[in-house]
C-alpha cells in the first residue's frame, strides 16, 4: 500500500477501514508474524521489513489526516 492509498482510505473508506489501519499499528510482533501469515495464505506475500515499511506508511498517513 502507498501513502496515497492510505490517504485514500482514511478519506473515502468505511469507519471499519480506518479502524483496520489503526489497528495495524497497535501488533506486537507476534501479532505481525500472524497477519502477515494470514496475508500469505491469501497470495500477499511480504517480508517481515516490507510489513514494518508498510506499517510505517500507514503511521505517517494516519498522522497527516
Amino acid at each position: 500500500m502507498t501513502y496515497r492509498e492510505s490517504m485514500d482510505t482514511i478519506e473515502f473508506g468505511t469507519d471499519r477501514d480506518v479502524e483496520v489501519l489503526e489497528m495495524l499499528l497497535t501488533l506486537d510482533d507476534e501479532q505481525r508474524l500472524l497477519w502477515r501469515t494470514s496475508l500469505a495464505e491469501k497470495g500477499f506475500e511480504m517480508t517481515p521489513m516490507q510489513v514494518d515499511q508498510y506499517i510505517s506508511i500507514v503511521k505517517i498517513a494516519l498522522c497527516d489526516e
